[in-house]
């Protein structure tokens, strides 16, 4: 049986790491290659780097940063934003990434998904889909939130498949970076229109979210903001998971016990008797 992904998006403006919000605030964090090296130690999946300042642009003129992305990166890679033609996409997997994500592209050119599927196979392809909830319907949105789609849900969904899409990652723009949970009931909806991967995105805010995830068939979950918090995030995150029988990878430098993690799937705080015990050592004299 595969295992299901604890994959870490990186969302890019420039040649800096952003934390998100609603699609709207963003607050710097630093350089990408960095953060791509200190996710691929600490144990992710797969990472996704989006280059949000270039959607629906079509230029893809970030392709030389790839490159340094990939060097730090030993597991799957996937890239995108601005993703505009079959040779773009190419140059993105040409300099090191194993797949490539598109959103914008599948609204103006599908024909370019459809010949980049066959060219480069359909596990090298992610269909992104940004998804708001207005009065209780799915509307559909492109080029980083900004462009309302004329295409309802199930449509766009089975667009990408028929364009062959290896995969689909379902975000909610009003969870995104607001550690509110998962929209079920989208995840579900999309679920039942596709035989796809689906990967779950915007909204995490424990990892009993991701079990949910899992458990409701989703093949990967892509966390952004969670994961810059702490240093052992994904440690504390895939610890949890395994713990409660999860079909998980968890093989990374660090592993949480499950008495050293609180109730809120955090690592558990010390006592105030260990504290003072860390805090007062008595000097032994060293004999020369």
């Amino acid at each position: 049986m595969l295992k299901q992904r604890v994959m870490a998006k990186l969302l890019i403006t420039g040649n800096t790491c952003v934390q998100s919000r609603g699609f709207g605030a963003y607050t710097p964090l630093g350089r990408p290659d960095i953060a791509v090296a200190y996710l691929d130690a600490w144990g992710a999946d797969e990472l996704v780097c989006l280059h949000i300042d270039h959607a629906g642009r079509g230029d893809a003129a970030y392709l030389d940063a790839v490159r340094r992305y990939a060097a730090g990166c030993h597991v799957p890679l996937a890239v995108g934003g601005g993703m505009g033609s079959e040779e773009q996409i190419h140059g993105a997997l040409s300099n090191g990434a194993d797949k490539v994500v598109v959103n914008s592209l599948l609204h103006m050119r599908p024909g370019v998904i459809t010949a980049a599927a066959k060219r480069f196979g359909c596990q090298s392809l992610i269909v992104s889909v940004d998804v708001q909830n207005e009065n209780g319907r799915y509307v559909v949105y492109s080029h980083g939130g900004r462009v309302r789609s004329a295409m309802p849900l199930e449509d766009v969904v089975l667009l990408a498949a028929d364009c062959g899409a290896g995969e689909l990652m379902i975000c909610h723009m009003e969870r995104e970076g607001r550690s509110c949970g998962y929209d079920s009931a989208l995840l579900e909806k999309v679920r039942s229109l596709t035989a796809l991967p689906v990967i779950a995105s915007g909204g995490y805010s424990s990892p009993a979210d991701v079990l949910a995830c899992f458990n409701a068939g989703m093949s990967g979950v892509a966390i952004g903001n969670a994961l810059h918090h702490a240093e052992h995030s994904l440690a504390v995150i895939k610890s949890c998971l395994a713990e409660r029988g999860a079909n998980i990878r968890n093989d990374g430098p660090v592993r949480y016990v499950p008495e050293l993690v609180d109730g809120s799937d955090r690592p558990a705080k010390l006592s105030e008797e260990t504290l003072l015990q860390l805090r007062f050592r008595k000097n032994v004299p060293v004999s020369i």
